[in-house]
């Protein structure tokens, strides 16, 4: 699968989640020139995606599929990535799922911003 279908099979799932999205156009552009995107597969297909942007991700995964793929090393492997000082997560606060599993990962409700819950992380270990 070449990079523009993972892309644009990502903003399908995204759609699928319910999630609100710029026009593809928008997306495709920014996610090609700031961002990297890694599938997320099981059973032989692509059920989502990480888009890493920075200090920032974005996951989708397909509804049959949530609580079922993230692990601890998949957060270890962002902090390899991005190197980032703390991880956060903004999942809308009626996502209760998200809002749990990050809970269940370690991270702390700060806040709300909008209709969206703030929850961080603080890295284990030191930024390069």
């Amino acid at each position: 699968m070449s990079e523009e279908d993972i892309r644009r099979e990502l903003y399908a799932i995204m759609g699928e989640c319910g999630m609100d999205r710029p026009p593809w156009e928008e997306w495709a552009v920014h996610a090609r020139e700031n961002a990297e995107v890694w599938p997320i597969e099981a059973d032989g297909q692509m059920v989502g995606g990480i888009l890493w942007k920075g200090h920032s991700v974005h996951i989708a995964v397909r509804p049959a599929y949530h609580c079922r793929w993230l692990k601890k090393s998949h957060l270890r492997a962002w902090r390899q990535f991005a190197h980032p000082v703390a991880l956060f997560a903004t999942p809308a606060a009626d996502n209760t799922r998200a809002v749990e599993l990050a809970e269940r990962l370690g991270f702390v409700r700060r806040g709300r911003t909008g209709q969206s819950i703030i929850l961080v992380k603080e890295a284990t270990c030191p930024s390069p």
